[in-house]
């Protein structure tokens, strides 16, 4: 009783196995997991192979060889199907078979052809994974498993044929890699080509009349145009030396201007002075405009100054005479660079007055 339990338990699974395939087809997230780990092996496997090149080895041209997978054929007899629970399949093709079909699609240019797509995606096979199916048609290998799952059998896109056989092929990748390199190579040549003509050109006085004229003209519009952007360079060199020279004249002529405006020559404050007298004779009686203090009040009887005392009067370059920290006090609250005199209203330059 056991041993029928047991093989009822191993056909059951057999069946499901069967069945899952055969509908289902492979899953999507795990046909994902195994190409990456397909992928990490193959990763490793190159890391493992790589040595380190001799020092005094000779130079060879670098050639890249192309990694290309193996023909194999994903159909494969299931387990209920070796156990005879389930009919066989027909006699599986060949390998010289399976050639022919390849033959018979490259003809067609089936798989060759840069210009052909696959019928399900509408995309070129370029570098992807590609199927050829048993009745001759190709399919990129994601299209093709997607389809099976979603239909839930396995009939061509195309010709319908019933239950075909898969070859996953790299004819097309080699293909794609053979017309890349193609452009490639013919794109180089070109500019190649075109390099050594023009270089052809500049070297050799042509014979006939004509072109020997256009040669000069070329050669002397090339000397223009070389010495015209000579001169454009000096030119740009000399405006930003001009302008420099102007920023520094500039710079002085302001150090200058507020050098003068604080300490002027001494014959113009003696020129001051001697209005200021005529128009008064004691002008330290008189009080300051701004705090309205007699300028002379901190002053000893005697003449003699006190140091703590003393307030500083400032002599204006107008004729007026206000307190030195007055006038220092107006000059920055008043917010404006050239400040005037509190009284006339004019610019003004301003020194200490004389003892």
């Amino acid at each position: 009783m056991t041993d029928s339990k047991g093989k009822v338990s191993v056909w059951a699974a057999a069946l499901q196995d069967h069945y899952f395939h055969r509908d289902a087809g492979v899953p999507k997230s795990v046909a994902k997991q195994r190409e990456k780990w397909d992928r990490e092996n193959k990763r490793r496997q190159q890391l493992l192979n790589v040595r380190l090149p001799k020092i005094n080895a000779p130079k060879k041209a670098a050639s890249i060889p192309i990694m290309l997978e193996p023909d194999v054929v994903l159909d494969k007899v299931s387990l209920a199907q070796k156990m005879g629970i389930l009919e066989s399949p027909p006699k599986r093709l060949n390998p010289s078979e399976w050639s022919e079909i390849k033959e018979r699609a490259k003809k067609s240019h089936a798989m060759y052809s840069n210009g052909v797509e696959c019928a399900i995606c509408c995309e070129p096979f370029a570098a992807q994974s590609q199927v050829v199916l048993s009745c001759g048609h190709s399919f990129h290998r994601n299209c093709i498993h997607a389809y099976e799952r979603h239909t839930r059998s396995k009939r061509c896109p195309l010709c319908r044929t019933h239950n075909y056989e898969t070859l996953v092929t790299s004819d097309a990748k080699l293909a794609y890699y053979n017309d890349a390199a193609t452009t490639i190579q013919s794109v180089w040549r070109m500019w190649r080509c075109r390099r050594v003509y023009l270089q052809y050109r500049r070297d050799q006085v042509p014979k006939h009349p004509l072109l020997r004229k256009q040669f000069h003209l070329d050669k002397l519009h090339k000397l223009n145009q070389t010495l015209d952007l000579q001169m454009r360079r000096d030119k740009r060199d000399m405006d930003a030396l001009f302008k420099e020279m102007d920023l520094s004249i500039k710079m002085n002529q302001d150090a200058f201007d507020k050098f003068t405006k604080w300490y002027p020559e001494e014959d113009d404050w003696d020129d001051v002075l001697d209005q200021l007298y005529k128009r008064n004779a004691n002008p330290l009686d008189e009080s300051c405009s701004i705090c309205l203090s007699i300028l002379s009040e901190n002053r000893c009887q005697d003449g003699v100054k006190n140091a703590r005392q003393q307030r500083k009067i400032a002599l204006l370059s107008c004729g007026h005479v206000l307190h030195d920290l007055c006038i220092s006090s107006f000059e920055k609250y008043s917010g404006v660079a050239k400040p005037v005199c509190p009284i006339c209203r004019c610019q003004y330059r301003r020194s200490l007055f004389p003892a």
